[in-house]
């Protein structure tokens, strides 16, 4: 084979090579997209319950209790949040479905995930038994009951870059831990996500458990044909009721400050980390777990200056089991 043929052969099987490297790459990605694993079923796994279907209701809080006589404000920090959500709501539907961010109280007929600290949201502190002043402060916390204390660790009252002052927030865990976020110059240095995975509260789950009680017996008198008409009436009065009460999951997403909040973004498109959660919450089905956020940036988003996550830790720091 002469010089210049011998070049017009090797041209055309490398390029020939390199086509049919293309094709088998792209397959074999696309192979590995189909085989990835999706964010949120994995999150619907650890959670207990499928957060995209129809009927789960989302909930934001207010953004600050002391701008309750000013036109409320919902958190940006909260809508960064559950982005994730949309996202993942895109993804499953090809853009055919939307959820729907509420404001205001939840109905409670639904499994719920919630965004906000009981600092800004009213079912936050429904689940975490706490109260908050109109000087922002945590009043009345129940630890007992919900595992984990929003707190003041101190009277220090830091006026922030935006203008506006706020006490000193932190978490304690009933293990006797303690997470308080640091400030320097009026700066958030850095924050604690919680995310707390929840039956609805203790009084609606034993009132549904006495009324299952109730309605076993009566089926029982149904079966053997001793049932008198005002047992029967009580029992399809029951079931009625019944099944207006059904036991629902509240995924909560909170953070001491907005940015903590935000991050909830950070895990809950990231595989890894919901498989290093999934793992520390592995037999658990109601859990509080935390995450440090150990680096708060200032961005400008929409030609507002934020304090944005820039960081999120791989792991929970603490997992609390809740019974």
């Amino acid at each position: 084979m002469t010089g210049p043929a011998w070049g017009k052969t090797f041209l055309r099987f490398s390029m020939e090579r390199a086509l049919w490297l293309l094709h088998e790459g792209a397959q074999t990605g696309a192979r590995d997209r189909d085989a990835a694993p999706d964010a949120m079923d994995l999150a619907a796994q650890i959670f207990g319950f499928d957060p995209l279907q129809p009927g789960v209701e989302y909930l934001a809080g207010i953004h600050h209790p002391a701008l309750q006589t000013r036109a409320q404000r919902w958190g940006d920090s909260m809508r960064d949040a559950f982005s994730a959500f949309e996202a993942g709501v895109r993804r499953r539907s090809n853009g055919q479905v939307a959820v729907d961010l509420n404001y205001g109280e939840a109905r409670f007929d639904s499994d719920a995930v919630t965004f906000g600290s009981p600092n800004s949201n009213a079912m936050a502190r429904s689940l975490y038994g706490v109260e908050v002043d109109a000087q922002d402060r945590f009043v009345g916390s129940d630890a007992a009951r919900s595992g984990v204390t929003f707190m003041h660790p101190s009277d220090a009252i830091i006026r922030r870059h935006s203008g506006y002052a706020e006490s000193h927030r932190a978490l304690r865990l009933s293990t006797g831990e303690t997470f308080v976020p640091q400030h320097q110059d009026g700066a958030l240095r850095d924050d604690y996500l919680l995310i707390s995975c929840l039956d609805h509260p203790r009084d609606r789950v034993e009132r549904a458990a006495a009324q299952d009680a109730e309605i076993a017996a009566l089926d029982r008198l149904a079966a053997d044909g001793v049932l008198d008409e005002e047992a029967f009436l009580r029992l399809e009065a029951l079931k009625r009721r019944r099944s207006r009460i059904a036991i629902h999951r509240i995924l909560c997403i909170s953070g001491l400050y907005g940015p903590a909040t935000g991050a909830a973004k950070l895990l809950l498109e990231d595989v890894a980390r919901l498989r290093t959660l999934r793992d520390a919450v592995s037999g658990l089905r109601s859990f509080h777990a935390v995450f440090h956020v150990p680096r708060i940036a200032l961005r400008a988003v929409a030609g507002v200056t934020r304090e944005m996550p820039a960081e999120l830790a791989p792991a929970p720091v603490a997992v609390i089991p809740v019974t």
